[in-house]
């Protein structure tokens, strides 16, 4: 029988009435052959809190295997071309290569929270400091100065610290901080970074 304040039921389960409208969960025990266990009432049914978390933070393999092929294939790209423009003479597409690196890593670290993921950007970071290493030996070897070379590895370097802080970031840190608002804030970021270097690089020509 339905009474005002609360509903008992045959199997000695307890629960709190439910309004039309109401959005609350609204906790009640449940028995079971092992014992009780707690369930969690929502308007469009019963489900446990360890279920649903587990169940939100599962991927299914065909689109981790589709995620890992975008993730390599990026990263094969940004390294062939790399390799491929560091040994030709134009210098502006080895950098670009670089801002396209920079620009993949930080934004596939934000929505990668794989452990295999992280192991592998910290790989593509490592790449990429012998990259630098690389372009600024060949901006020696063509008679720049050492002051112009300095300034342009600080700014690469500090574009990839900035990157690297954010995967750590944002793979420690998931939960309690928002992460649309870093996204974009990583995006403007890689953008701004990428159209300064641009510009600098092609006065400095």
């Amino acid at each position: 029988m339905l009474r005002s304040r609360a509903i008992f039921c045959t199997n000695r389960e307890w629960r709190r009435p439910h309004h039309p409208g109401s959005d609350v969960l609204q906790p009640f025990t449940q028995r079971t052959r092992i014992g009780e266990k707690a369930v969690w009432q929502t308007p469009t049914g019963t489900h446990t809190t360890a279920y649903s978390l587990s169940l939100s933070l599962s991927l299914s393999f065909s689109h981790t295997f589709s995620l890992s092929l975008i993730f390599l294939g990026s990263i094969y790209l940004s390294i062939y071309l790399s390799i491929y423009l560091i040994c030709s003479y134009l210098c502006i597409y080895s950098y670009l290569s670089i801002y396209l690196s920079i620009y993949l890593s930080i934004y596939l670290s934000i929505y990668l929270f794989v452990h295999i993921y992280v192991a592998i950007d910290r790989i593509v970071h490592i790449y990429q400091f012998v990259h630098i290493y690389l372009c600024i030996y060949r901006l020696i070897c063509l008679n720049l100065s050492i002051y112009r070379s300095i300034n342009l590895f600080l700014s690469i370097y500090l574009s990839i610290y900035l990157s690297i802080y954010l995967s750590i970031y944002l793979s420690i840190y998931q939960e309690p901080f928002p992460k649309e608002n870093l996204k974009h804030l990583s995006i403007y970021l890689s953008i701004y970074l990428s159209i300064y270097l641009s510009i600098y690089l092609s006065k400095s020509r």
